[in-house]
């Protein structure tokens, strides 16, 4: 009889707990919003976007120079060797100097690389950042707890009334 007392007791108890936590579960709101299509509608993105790519041309012409520069000097000594004009010693100082310069060109390579990347991220920081911001402003203000984000591909099933981009483009004034 005690253990059927035991049994109920903790039966009991299992379900309170299981009805406390789906009335707390059904008072919490989920919202979802698609980050992505949110950056293409802010002009900050267009504008970073934009300078990221002269900056990368910019960037792009100085590296095909180099490469135009090497290219010739190659050609040149190559072909002062075929005409026999060129001593053994200053082929390999030439030799020398065409290695160098490649060395310099890979070089400016991994530092374009990494120059890029620098200024794509002080361009976008902001942009993030603000975006990120107004998601939170509006998911405090309308009483959101969690806010889904579609264009990372996780959410299978969303009702489109919980739809926060509305209040997010209002919010950042576009």
């Amino acid at each position: 009889m005690n253990k059927i007392k035991n049994l109920f007791v903790a039966f009991t108890f299992a379900l309170g707990v299981m009805l406390f936590a789906s009335t707390d579960l059904s008072a919490q709101r989920f919202g979802h919003i698609n980050s992505a299509e949110l950056l293409t509608l802010m002009p900050s993105m267009k504008s970073a976007e934009t300078q990221l790519e002269t900056f990368t041309k910019q960037l792009d012409q100085q590296y095909q120079s180099k490469i135009t520069d090497y290219q010739s000097k190659e050609q040149k000594l190559y072909e002062d060797i075929q005409k026999g004009i060129v001593t053994q010693v200053e082929q390999q100082t030439r030799a020398a100097e065409l290695e160098e310069l490649r060395k310099t060109i890979a070089e400016f390579e991994l530092r374009a690389q990494q120059d890029i990347a620098g200024k794509r991220e002080q361009l976008l920081n902001p942009i993030l950042d603000k975006a990120q911001q107004a998601i939170e402003d509006v998911a405090k203000e309308n009483g959101f707890e969690y806010i889904f984000d579609l264009s990372a591909g996780s959410v299978l099933y969303f009702p489109p009334t919980d739809d926060i981009m509305p209040l997010v483009k209002t919010k950042l004034g576009i």
